[in-house]
């Protein structure tokens, strides 16, 4: 679990489904971050046979070169992490358990990883406050789809309820018009500013986000768009499928 803070408040508390979170459960009423959404993320931990066979080969290997310093890489090919992370994880959890957790907390839930209409009115079922569509980066499940993929459908299935967030795959301003259109209330982004982070730290990481809002800003002339909030579905057309 883990809080990310802005400059003058909590952004989100990354809340993860381990045995030992009712060592937790006073923590989450007495934090410095009131407004602050904890988030419900992973369940379990792929082991994904590139991940266990390939190191750092083929990957980003620039970026976790410097993260080698901090710790073994979870997918080395040496670690234990794995078996490790197994033993704390909770495989069996269901929404119950979301259920529970809005008992403990004064905080809105939001549930991360969410992929269809069906899993999004469960967890709005089950008391969240907003859902996040997420493949967790595609490092969870092979062959699963990409969220802008089921975005639509999980916004239809809220049907105004929540708000509804993405991630994965946003790369330029024009994904993040693409998912504005249909229907997310706001986009992230992990790795573009981990890699401005690489090569110039905190100004590169900036300027990550800043590319971004520009393209943004750039595309929404062009398309004729003058605010945020009201981005027509309309601009997002699809391939035909053969």
């Amino acid at each position: 679990m883990g809080v990310g803070y802005g400059p003058s408040r909590c952004l989100s508390w990354d809340l993860h489904v381990s045995q030992y979170i009712i060592n937790h459960e006073n923590r989450a009423d007495n934090r410095e971050c009131p407004r602050a959404p904890s988030v419900v993320s992973t369940l379990c931990l792929q082991r994904q046979r590139y991940d266990q066979t390939a190191g750092k080969a083929g990957r980003e290997s620039w970026l976790f070169e410097i993260m080698d310093s901090l710790k073994t890489p979870l997918w080395s090919a040496e670690s234990n992490d794995y078996a490790f992370l197994d033993s704390i994880f909770d495989v069996t959890v269901t929404c119950e358990y979301i259920q529970w957790i809005t008992t403990i907390t004064d905080l809105p839930i939001v549930a991360k990883g969410v992929l269809s209409g069906v899993d999004a009115v469960k967890a709005l079922e089950s008391g969240c406050k907003a859902i996040y569509v997420s493949s967790h980066g595609g490092r969870q499940l092979d062959a699963i789809p990409s969220s802008i993929s089921v975005l639509s459908e999980v916004v239809k299935a809220v049907n105004g309820r929540a708000e509804v967030y993405l991630d994965g795959g946003v790369r330029t301003g024009t994904d993040v018009l693409k998912a504005l259109a249909l229907g997310a209330r706001a986009v992230f982004v992990g790795r573009p500013p981990l890699y401005g982070l690489a090569v110039a730290g905190e100004e590169g990481a900036r300027n990550v986000l800043t590319i971004l809002r520009n393209e943004l800003k750039l595309a929404m002339q062009l398309s004729g768009v003058t605010d945020v909030e009201d981005v027509p579905q309309s601009l997002v057309t699809y391939a035909a499928r053969l």
